[in-house]
């Protein structure tokens, strides 16, 4: 899923500030003092992990998770993690009924999960009989459809949020953005934005940024896929506006 830094990456930037919100008033507009969203308030970013094995290193999970607690402050109570079942030492809280209930259309969720094909995977690792009847460690994986991951979501208590990114490896580039968002629109869950990168994301942000790389070969396409939900709101300054999304 992830990638290191060891390597040259094009990456698109912006600014991580948002001036303007559609509250359902004509040209309602605040300033950058004004707001209280995930862009300026860190209480209002949250990251879940998905998958209960964490693949073959469990750790690079934890490692992606502190690097977004030093980038962008997040209190370590906003992150959840199903690999706590099998993996007790994580940075990540156990996921309970209500775990996302205070997610509003001012916050952001990262579901963080292995990629493979442009689908979410929950990878684990088990040991096997080779041809030379050797046992040996091999990776066994399970897809998580849209379904099931809409499911996950609602069963912490995710009703609403501005920001849903998907930072799972190569899954912006196929249908799944758009399978997600039919999922979670059948279960009453409101979304202003769904996003995934079209290559392998970093473990790390850039060093003297809050980005994180995505690293693929075709380096002029999007190295995001940004999709639009049902709720009416705008994050000016970021990716997340309805003028850079389909």
């Amino acid at each position: 899923m992830f990638k290191s830094l060891n390597r040259q990456s094009s990456v698109q930037m912006s600014s991580p500030h948002a001036s303007s919100i559609n509250t359902g008033e004509p040209n309602a507009s605040y300033s950058k003092s004004e707001r209280n969203d995930w862009t300026n308030n860190p209480t209002k970013h949250y990251i879940v992990q998905i998958g209960e094995y964490g693949g073959a290193n469990p750790k690079f999970f934890d490692m992606y998770a502190r690097s977004t607690i030093r980038k962008r402050k997040l209190p370590q109570e906003n992150l959840f993690g199903e690999m706590v079942r099998n993996y007790e030492s994580t940075i990540f809280n156990s996921p309970e009924k209500n775990s996302l209930m205070h997610l509003n259309s001012l916050s952001r969720l990262d579901v963080v999960i292995h990629g493979y094909r442009n689908f979410p995977i929950d990878v684990r690792v088990v040991n096997r009989i080779n041809d030379e009847g050797k046992n040996v460690k091999a990776r066994k994986g399970t897809l998580i459809p849209a379904s099931v991951m809409a499911e996950k979501l609602v069963a912490m208590g995710l009703r609403q949020v501005g920001v849903l990114r998907l930072d799972s490896c190569n899954v912006g580039t196929g249908e799944y953005l758009y399978e997600l968002r039919y999922a979670l629109r059948a279960l009453g869950v409101n979304v202003g934005y769904l996003a995934a990168p079209n290559g392998y994301l970093g473990v790390y942000h850039h060093p003297l940024t809050t980005l994180r790389p995505v690293y693929h070969w075709k380096f002029w396409d999007k190295h995001w896929t940004v999709i639009k939900g049902n709720l009416s709101v705008e994050f000016f300054g970021t990716r997340y506006t309805s003028l850079f999304c389909s």
